[in-house]
């Protein structure tokens, strides 16, 4: 599951291994998004492109962010 800290949605993005899913956000502010990846079976923090979380700022311009979720669940992760 992908979780931001923005809660939208609240109930954060299930994604499945080996899946892609696509993330859109409007963001109303220049606040920086931050993603974590977690295990929903363990509830286990897994790793982001290699780190704990990941960080967006929003820009004026369409933004392609890929995230590799690791730790025996991988998947790819697309947010414009």
């Amino acid at each position: 599951m992908i979780i931001s800290d923005d809660n939208d949605p609240p109930e954060g993005t299930l994604v499945d291994p080996g899946s892609t899913v696509q993330i859109q956000k409007q963001m109303g502010s220049s606040s920086s998004v931050t993603f974590t990846a977690i295990d929903t079976e363990t509830e286990e923090t897994l790793l982001l492109n290699k780190k704990q979380d990941f960080t967006v700022t929003p820009s004026d311009k369409q933004q392609l962010v890929r995230f590799l979720i690791e730790r025996g669940k991988a998947a790819m992760i697309f947010m414009m």
